[in-house]
């Protein structure tokens, strides 16, 4: 085991501890077994997939896929915070239902998300994703209990499938398809095996991919956003690697700096450091939707980001990125196949010396050790400068 159970959940923040997020799980299971079942509303399938935007970038080519095998009478149920991608550049499904994931962080929103999907039914539930951010799936996999068959997609380690088989403990039932062995592979190239094993056919798509028209120009995307402690740069650090590009190409590229209305504050902080005659930069945090940020990732020439959701449209768009990053998560989203030759990782001295390559949950504090100058001369180099 990576860290260990306990260690894990100290750092999945939503649930402290294994006995709270167990009792949760518990009650709600108990609620369930014990509740009058409306009518149903049957599909042939349901296709649950409750995952952040990241993974469903890495995840949305394979939906046609899944649409011929399983058929139009499919519910697709996600997550509300991607329904723009949905819509923009998918809508591969004529049944879908949206959840927002807000609105389950406390037990009466639980309890409304688990009424209304007990009045779905399907034959077949395919559940795309159960590990600790998939928290709302095996929630919402409580309300399928009587499908005929419950195929999970993918595999996990010791710290997801202990939620997992708790699950497996309340259906008490062995109509599982899995669950399938945890491989150390990009998050990609796992959704592709899995789709290919469950499909039966050989998909030949080696990298995910957006349908954008890319307008090249001489922008440089400096998307500053991010979540979790272990993502987020100091202002200063962003402010010397735009300096350090300036130096190498004066006047050359248009510098954005980019993220959700989160991110004003540090976007306010990064552009202060900078001299004020600088004419070449501009502030856009808060101001594109999801597609908007596609096409704005896609006509950059580079883009610098410590942001998963950001990486995985780099890579879907092949436009050269560099990417620093504390080292979590190493092998689903850092050690990128060949085909992914445009991403560039910059991780910190003390993980690439140590050689903890497996971690799951790095220490939030190794991302600033990551030296400015290290992730500018990546850019540098990548720009064509020496």
């Amino acid at each position: 085991m990576l860290y260990g159970i306990k260690n894990a959940y100290k750092a999945f923040k939503t649930y402290r501890s294994d006995k709270k997020a167990m009792h949760e799980f518990d009650m709600h299971a108990a609620y369930v077994k014990n509740i009058h079942r409306s009518p149903y509303k049957k599909y042939s399938n349901i296709l649950l997939h409750l995952v952040d935007i990241g993974d469903y970038l890495t995840f949305r080519n394979f939906l046609p896929y899944y649409h011929q095998m399983c058929g139009d009478d499919t519910l697709f149920i996600g997550n509300l915070a991607y329904k723009p991608l949905y819509d923009a550049y998918d809508r591969t499904f004529s049944h879908t239902l949206w959840l927002d994931k807000k609105t389950i962080r406390d037990n009466a929103g639980r309890k409304a998300w688990l009424d209304m999907l007990l009045t779905i039914q399907a034959e077949h539930v395919y559940l795309p994703a159960y590990n600790a951010n998939g928290f709302p799936d095996l929630l919402s996999m409580l309300a399928f209990t009587n499908a005929e068959k419950i195929i999970p997609l993918h595999g996990g380690d010791s710290f997801q499938s202990h939620f997992f088989e708790r699950y497996r403990q309340h259906t008490l039932n062995n109509r599982f398809i899995g669950p399938l062995q945890a491989s150390f592979v990009h998050e990609f190239l796992r959704n592709k095996e899995i789709t290919e094993l469950l499909c039966g056919q050989k998909i030949t798509l080696y990298q995910p991919h957006l349908p954008v028209h890319k307008k090249h120009s001489h922008m440089i995307v400096v998307f500053c956003g991010a979540n979790h402690m272990s993502k987020i740069w100091p202002a200063s650090h962003y402010a010397a690697v735009i300096r350090q590009i300036e130096k190498a190409f004066p006047g050359k590229y248009n510098f954005v700096l980019s993220g959700s209305a989160n991110e004003r504050g540090m976007e306010k902080a990064i552009a202060d450091l900078l001299s004020p005659s600088m004419k070449n930069l501009t502030l856009s945090c808060g101001n594109t939707s999801l597609p908007e940020l596609v096409q704005q990732i896609a006509d950059a020439c580079l883009l610098i980001t410590p942001d998963t959701v950001a990486q995985h449209i780099a890579a879907s768009t092949e436009t050269p990125c560099v990417v620093y990053s504390n080292g979590v998560n190493y092998y689903r989203f850092i050690k990128t196949p060949s085909s992914f030759s445009h991403m560039h990782h910059v991780v910190p001295a003390l993980f690439i010396n140590k050689g903890h390559p497996l971690w799951r949950f790095a220490p939030s504090s190794l991302v600033g050790t990551i030296q400015p100058k290290t992730a500018g001369s990546v850019a540098v180099r990548l720009l064509g400068g020496s």
